[in-house]
């Protein structure tokens, strides 16, 4: 037989003799081909590149609509690549110049040995002999053809002509090599194609099939890659062969148990035979002996009724007997003596005949072992539908199991699943309880032992049985027949349908069982045969697991050897069951957005569904949502809306039958409401002294009733509390659960006000008191449970608010508070309506309520449809979204609400349209508005005069906020010319952060002029010019000002006439702060403007002049202006390039007496030049100083230490010292110490970047530490700090109660450091929210030691620690102690 590695060979030939123009290659993968690549990548556990070329030729069958195997895949992606070739890929580009295609067809004769054919790519001219890649796919070549005739041709790709080399032969060894040399001689010059491209093709001539066509183009090691093609058809050859060995033994066995049992069967059936007889014979024996008479006569006789009946020795006995003379008495002897041989011969075969029975009974034990041991196969114990799902829902349990969190209760300890199944192999008859809550996965947990054990315990017999299904007066034993089905048994084994015989063979081999019981509570009798197996008192030997939920369990704990609670699922578990679940599906994408919808290894205040994440620990309700994000990507964002899926899935299990499963909530059976309703109200009345929990006596209803309450799932029998108390309580299975039963609860009660009830339910919904209702409205523990109610009840919520809704104003904010941010979307407008309309409401504030358009367009429906009159006075509704909100309907509330003196919606995300017809819709008289805040929303598009028109029907109003409206300065202009024509109210006036610079500066200071009572003006960030300020101060500051604060920070008004500036404040005697922040300002400006400003004394308290560029200030001007304002207690000269002689020419001036100034900030500028002992001296000056900020000055180490000296004779009030980012190398360590030792107010040290050493610190420490600090932040981050003594830090912070924030990344911190420092400081509790260690090589740390630090910071919220070098162990420790506590890492 030709070799298919010749047929390779030989191919490889034609193409390195023929061609050598290097092309990519297309590639056509057949679908058998395809399976045996996708087994190969399981075989070797390239599990991955296996499910990526199962979704890829999936992606084809749906493109093409066939079935797999009509499919063939024109492109092949690399997920083949670790078989043993090159990578496939398909190249079409139109710069190849020839190629040959190979098609090879594909019969499998000899069982279909697989193997590869290579096609190889090439063109007419002469072949390179540098051969640099090749791609080849997989193939399976023939053996043989069923005809035995192949032809080999080449084909002119171009004109579709065919040189036929070879077209008959008998065999493929004889002529397959007769066409490589006719190839050879027909040679490029002959078989030359106008395309320049060929295909090699060989057909079987008897089917005419073609499996394969490939085209090349450059080809490459040829050779190398045949290699690889032989290897791969010698691996699957001798697969071949093994699997042919191991079915031609099994064969054998068979056959040999087969004879075997025949034999056995015809021997014992002639035994039989021969033993009726021999009775017979006795009996006539007796008979000879008994009567005498004509003995020859009755031997005869004898002998004749042996005729016929096998076997030769039992023949000779009888006629050794009967041939014997019996005459008186000796004759009586030797007959007697005859008999008891005979005797002796009937034992004999009685014998034999057990052996042989037993021999018999043997093989049919191993018929029974191999069927029990085989049986899993047959029934798919793998695959189920959770009770949730509908029937066609199946998953494989081995394929999204995800390990829960279990408690070993006897130990008191945590146990993996590893650890108990350990135990189990290990403990002969081991009994082990597994107790849960509903939906936390027992059942899939004991499929998934039930599976692994069948393969983990080698031949044990494992029996996964449902405590349901045992009937009365049935054993464990008969409900194990029975699960196995006798016919079934017979079937496959063709035993007679014997259950006894099964029977027999599990008491026989009751070591080998393993017993998996499923459901203990659903037990429907009681039935003692599970106990005597858990008590070792029937079926002793074997392995007994038992799943149950929580509740009378006394009597099992006490017996089981192991007793475990499934705690359920961490979040790392959430993560594996949502990718399993998603991944058996062929759905890994929606796995992917699932975990970031959920929020998954995220912090906690990134995550959308917290609550409904922290129910996901339960499997049932993870499997719901699983289910939820496959229908509808999308997740309730409402508790109300989980609540329900929650009762829907709580209520599925409990009615196992399929086609009693419930869908929609409002489809739950009466007789299931009346049981929820009892829970709620027994619930109601505990939460009512804040317990969530049922006492057993408390429910005196319907015995009915309860006892189906307590079984439907929602609650749990709880343990006493106490040796002495016998109570019986139940607890819900999560709050959530129980708090929604109360809402079901109230929801219920309100609405049986108007609707008629059966007899039961009215029982159960007796009407409340007015105290009660007081008590709910007042009750924070029932909070939650009105928040279900509210949702329950939707658009009729008005029939539970109207019960507690009153006059009292903060109960409202409260109250609204509290619950309107869980109401569900489609009735939060009916809602707010009702408590708008229900009570006076006077002041209601609702921002940042995720308030939407449409919902404030329900609320004024409502209000409308109810006729409610509202009184408000003040109403804040800023930081929502009104983005759709309707503007006539917002005219219209306007016009509802003729009281409002008060109206905030800045960031409501409203339009310049919006606004217009809202003003043109009101139709009211004068409003009595005094403040109106619309800021932080683009109106741009509003009409400057329409909205004018609207001030002027506002004559009370005070206080206009338009910051950041993206205003023009022409609507600015339309607004000021109709608005200011008379005298107006306006105190406050904020237009910051809008565009302005085309204002009309004159119209500005009319308008200005036209507000007398005006104390506050913002202009911030208004791309205001000098100009426009010129033209406004000279129209406006005629007469003297009211004005008390001025705010021009942020416009460029550079070009300002600093004298005119001077006089426009003169004209404001009040002005307390003055803003001219980041203007552009020179020295010079600056110094006209001090000038004028400063004759005589001013009432300025807060000064900013920084960010301007004022390095050629006067400094001694600067002091005499600031000496001029004897009030000024806030001063910010930072970012103005000052230098250190312009700061002492100030100093010199202005501290001649002492200052109220209480904070400096002089930041930012280069005073390196300064003065110490002059700038100790002026701090010493300020002894209410409590805000000191010199950072990034380039002071020294000497500078400070001059400056300390000074300031530090005397007890200091500073509370907030930053000296960050200065080269204080050199400072005096002790000294600092000491000078902070005199500020024992200070809350707020910063020093990063100060170039300090471990020493310095070490010394500051030592000094500073005397007596507890008030210390709550301390920044000495980007420190080299390595030098450092742990120990003496642990001591410093030990110090430090209150400290709160503590930053030192990038100080070179060892794990030895942190170790000391962490060993004592985490004696006691911390007050510690955020801590920040990262860029510090602590791989040494004690990772444990640094989980009991974290859980001394109970307060802790921000951790960062990237960049540490940690271990594994250790950020293991870290990752969990956070995820626990919902901390922010940053690792």
């Amino acid at each position: 037989m030709y070799s298919s590695q010749q047929l390779h060979s030989d191919l490889a030939t034609i193409v390195v003799d023929k061609f050598q123009q290097q092309e990519l290659i297309d590639v056509k993968i057949h679908y058998k081909d395809f399976k045996a690549a996708v087994r190969k990548l399981e075989e070797i556990e390239k599990l991955d590149q296996a499910k990526i070329a199962s979704e890829e030729f999936s992606t084809v069958c749906r493109k093409e609509q066939e079935s797999p195997e009509n499919v063939v895949i024109e492109k092949a992606d690399v997920a083949f690549s670790d078989i043993g070739h090159d990578t496939l890929t398909t190249d079409k580009d139109p710069e190849c110049v020839g190629s040959i295609s190979v098609d090879i067809s594909t019969s499998d004769v000899d069982q279909s040995v697989g193997s590869k054919s290579d096609e190889v790519g090439t063109s007419e001219r002469s072949l390179s002999p540098d051969l640099d890649e090749i791609r080849t796919s997989e193939r399976s070549f023939p053996v043989a053809s069923e005809s035995g005739r192949y032809t080999l041709s080449v084909t002119d790709q171009s004109v579709g002509s065919k040189s036929v080399i070879e077209d008959a032969a008998t065999s493929v060894s004889e002529h397959y090599m007769d066409s490589v040399t006719d190839l050879k001689r027909v040679g490029p010059q002959s078989a030359a194609s106008e395309s320049g491209r060929y295909t090699l093709s060989v057909m079987d001539e008897n089917v005419g099939s073609k499996s394969a066509a490939q085209t090349y183009s450059n080809t490459t090691d040829i050779e190398q890659e045949i290699k690889s093609l032989e290897g791969s058809i010698s691996f699957y050859a001798g697969r071949k062969q093994e699997l042919e060995e191991e079915l031609a033994e099994t064969e054998r066995l068979l056959r040999l148990n087969e004879n075997r049992k025949q034999n056995q069967e015809e021997e014992l059936s002639e035994t039989e035979d021969l033993l009726r007889h021999y009775e017979s014979l006795k009996e006539k024996l007796k008979e000879i002996i008994s009567k005498g008479g004509d003995r020859e006569m009755q031997k005869k006789e004898l002998l004749l009724s042996t005729e016929g009946v096998g076997g030769r020795k039992i023949q000779k006995e009888e006629i050794l007997l009967v041939s014997t003379e019996a005459k008186g008495d000796h004759g009586m002897q030797k007959e007697e003596l005859h008999l008891s041989k005979e005797g002796q011969l009937l034992k004999n075969y009685e014998r034999r005949k057990e052996e042989l029975q037993e021999n018999l009974y043997s093989t049919k034990e191993q018929q029974i072992e191999t069927y029990l041991l085989n049986r899993h196969q047959w029934h798919n114990i793998n695959k189920f539908t959770p009770e949730i799902c509908n029937p066609y829902y199946v998953v494989d349990v081995n394929k999204v199991f995800s390990d829960l969190e279990f408690w070993e209760k006897k130990r008191n300890k945590p146990i993996t699943l590893e650890d108990m199944l350990n135990v189990i192999k290990s403990k002969p008859a081991c009994k082990v309880l597994i107790e849960s809550e509903m939906g936390t996965g027992k059942t899939t947990l004991l499929r998934y032992l039930a599976y692994n054990a069948i393969k983990a315990l080698e031949g044990k017999i494992v029996f996964l049985l449902n405590a349901r299904e045992l009937d009365t007066n049935e054993g464990i034993l008969d409900l194990m027949v029975k699960q196995l089905k006798i016919k079934d048994i017979s079937s496959k084994t063709n035993l007679p349908p014997d259950s006894n015989l099964i029977k027999r063979f599990i008491v026989n081999h009751v070591d080998r069982v393993v017993l998996m019981l499923d459901g203990l509570e659903e037990l429907r009798f009681k039935n003692t045969s599970l106990m005597m197996m858990m008590r070792k008192e029937n079926l002793e030997k074997s392995v007994v697991i038992l799943t149950s939920r929580s509740g009378n369990l006394d009597e099992f704990i006490k017996v089981s050897d192991i007793h475990v609670r499934v705690v359920g699922f961490d979040e790392d578990s959430i993560g594996k069951y949502v990718d399993k679940h998603f991944g058996n599906f062929g759905k890994p994408e929606l796995g992917n957005s699932l975990r970031k919808e959920l929020g998954i290894g995220k912090q906690v205040w990134n995550r959308k569904h917290p609550d409904i994440l922290s129910l996901c620990n339960n499997p049932m309700f993870l499997l719901t949502v699983c289910n939820m994000w496959e229908d509808m990507q999308s997740l309730p964002h409402n508790k109300a809306d989980i609540a329900k899926v929650l009762f829907i899935n709580i209520l599925n299990q409990f009615r196992k039958e399929k086609h009693q499963k419930i869908y929609q909530f409002q489809d739950i059976p009466l007789e299931y409401e009346n049981c929820m309703i009892l829970l709620g109200k027994s619930m109601f009345n505990s939460l009512k002294v804040n317990h969530l929990s049922i006492n057993e006596k408390d429910l005196n209803t319907n015995k009915d009733i309860v006892d189906l309450a307590l079984k439907l799932g929602f609650v749990y029998r709880d343990a006493p509390i106490g040796k002495s108390n016998f109570d019986v309580i139940y607890m819900p299975l999560h709050t959530l659960i129980g708090k929604s039963l109360v809402g079901f609860y109230l929801c219920k009660l309100c609405e049986a006000e108007s609707v008629e009830c059966t007899k039961d339910t009215r029982e159960l919904l007796t009407q409340l008191k007015d105290d009660d209702w007081e008590m709910i409205r007042e009750s924070e523990n029932l909070e939650g449970a009105k928040h279900f109610a509210i949702n329950f009840l939707g658009g009729d919520a008005d029939k539970l608010l109207k019960h507690w809704i009153t006059d009292n104003v903060s109960y409202q904010d409260q109250f609204f508070r509290s619950f309107y941010t869980t109401v569900s979307a489609d009735c939060k407008g009916r809602v707010l309506a009702h408590i708008l309309g229900l009570a006076n409401v006077v002041n209601f504030d609702m921002h940042n309520y995720n308030l939407t358009g449409d919902v404030m367009n329900e609320t004024i429906r409502e209000c409308s449809y109810r006729g409610f009159e509202l009184t408000l006075h003040a109403l804040n509704i800023s930081d929502n979204y009104f983005s759709d909100i309707d503007g006539v309907l917002l005219g219209k509330f306007l016009s509802t609400s003729p009281n409002l003196i008060k109206l905030d919606m800045h960031d409501c995300q409203l339009s310049g349209n919006i606004m217009n017809y809202m003003i043109i819709t009101y139709k009211g008289n004068e409003l009595k508005l005094q403040e109106l805040d619309i800021a932080n929303n683009d109106i741009s598009d509003i009409d400057g005069t329409l909205f004018s028109t609207f001030l002027s029907k506002c004559p009370k109003l005070v206080k206009l906020c338009m910051d950041n409206c993206k205003l023009s300065g022409n609507v600015m202009n339309e607004m000021m010319r109709v608005h200011a024509i008379d005298e107006l109210e306006l105190q406050e006036l904020h237009i910051g952060y809008n565009d302005i610079s085309d204002i009309d500066g004159t119209l500005l200071g009319t308008f200005l002029s036209k507000c007398p009572k005006l104390v506050k003006l913002g202009m911030y960030y208004c791309k205001l010019s000098g100009n426009v300020m010129n033209e406004m101060m000279r129209v406006h500051a005629v007469d003297e000002l009211e004005l008390q604060e001025l705010n021009i920070g942020n416009n460029d008004i550079s070009d300002i006439d600093g004298t005119l500036l001077g006089t426009f404040l003169s004209k404001c005697p009040k002005l307390v702060k003055l803003g001219i922040h980041n203007c552009k300002l020179s020295g010079n400006v600056m110094n006209e403007i001090m000038r004028v400003h400063a004759v005589d004394e001013l009432e300025l308290q807060l000064l900013y002049i920084g960010y301007n560029d004022i390095n050629d200030i006067d400094g001694t001007l600067l002091g005499t202006f600031l000496s001029k304002c004897p009030k000024l207690i806030k001063l910010g000269i930072h970012n103005c390039k000052l230098s250190g002689d312009v700061m002492n020419e100030m100093m010199r001036v202005h501290a001649r007496d002492e200052l109220e100034l209480q904070e400096l900030n002089i930041g930012n500028n280069d005073i390196s030049d300064i003065d110490g002992t002059l700038l100790g001296t002026f701090l010493s000056k300020c002894p209410k100083l409590v805000k000191l900020g010199m950072f990034n000055c380039k002071l020294s180490g000497n500078l400070m230490n001059e400056t300390m000296r000074v300031h530090a004779r005397d007890e200091l009030e500073l509370q907030e010292l930053n000296i960050g980012y200065n080269d204080i190398s050199g400072i005096d360590g002790t000294l600092l110490g000491t000078y902070l030792s005199k500020c024992p107010k200070l809350v707020k040290l910063y020093m990063p970047n100060c170039k300090l050493s471990g020493n310095v610190m070490n010394e500051m420490m030592r000094a500073h530490a005397g007596e507890e600090l008030e210390l709550q932040e301390l920044d000495i981050a980007n420190n080299d700090i390595s030098d450092i003594d742990g120990a003496l830090l642990d001591t410093y912070l030990s110090k430090c109660p209150k400290l709160v924030k503590l930053y030192m990344p990038n100080c070179k911190l060892s794990g030895n450091v942190m170790n000391e420092m962490m060993r004592a400081h985490a004696g006691e509790e911390l007050e510690l929210q955020e801590l920040s260690i990262s860029n510090n090589d602590i791989s040494d740390i004690d990772g444990t030691l640094l989980g009991t630090y974290l859980s001394k910071c109970p307060k802790l919220v921000k951790l960062g620690m990237y960049n540490c070098k940690l271990s594994g162990d250790v950020a293991n420790i870290v990752v969990r102690e956070c995820n626990n506590r919902r901390i922010m890492l940053i690792m």
